[in-house]
């Protein structure tokens, strides 16, 4: 009976560890997805002003002091709006010369820029799901076990985004590569563990997958 006890103590204990980091884990989840859609809706608005300023008579764009960023002006204004085009470990070569602007290489590096973000918000939104339905087992624990359904789809859904991530901008890279005069330049680093991040929450979901059908055939035996 004491070693009943016990047992019943420990995994309480490490339920309750599990709530409180739950918890925490999903706060972060959901703040760090909604700072990527913001991303996303901030970079969509940076492409329309492009648009929009390129509609405009004159010269509306620059290249910056270091020669690495586009920049608008809009008149006499103090106000210019600097754009990066690197995402990821992809680098869209859109400056030309000191005032030549390669703009099929700044649209890819848009492009690229809000489906990586947007991708990034869909794997968020994902772990903040886990962690709801992580929560749901702790608290009805008698009922079954963390292999779900649900945990093992949102695992796949996570991988295969991370997976598209570095994707996506591999395959515009190589269309800027291909395309352009100025081409883009990739390497790995982030785009390589992008990747391995994804083919881990895979390879955890065929481990849920494989616990939740023991978990079947378990209660089929009871």
């Amino acid at each position: 009976m004491d070693n009943e006890l016990r047992t019943y103590a420990k995994s309480d204990g490490a339920v309750a560890r599990l709530r409180a980091f739950n918890r925490i884990a999903w706060v972060i989840a959901n703040a760090a997805q909604m700072l990527m859609w913001v991303a996303v809706a901030v970079t969509a608005a940076i492409a329309v002003i492009l648009i929009v300023a390129a509609m405009k008579p004159g010269e509306p764009f620059a290249v910056s002091g270091d020669g690495d960023a586009v920049q608008t002006i809009f008149g006499d204004s103090d106000f210019h709006l600097s754009i990066h085009p690197t995402v990821l470990n992809t680098t869209f070569n859109a400056v030309q010369s000191a005032q030549s602007i390669e703009w099929l290489n700044l649209a890819l590096a848009l492009a690229a820029a809000i489906a990586t973000y947007a991708l990034f918000a869909l794997t968020l939104r994902e772990i903040a799901g886990m962690c709801r339905d992580l929560s749901s087992w702790a608290e009805n624990r008698p009922e079954g076990t963390p292999f779900v359904a649900s945990i093992t789809q949102r695992l796949r859904r996570m991988g295969w985004f991370m997976v598209a991530v570095p994707l996506i901008t591999f395959v515009l890279g190589a269309i800027a590569i291909f395309a352009t005069d100025r081409g883009a330049s990739i390497s790995v680093g982030s785009n390589a563990i992008c990747v391995m991040v994804g083919f881990i929450m895979l390879t955890l979901a065929h481990v849920f997958e494989y616990g939740l059908q023991l978990q079947t055939e378990v209660d089929g035996l009871l």
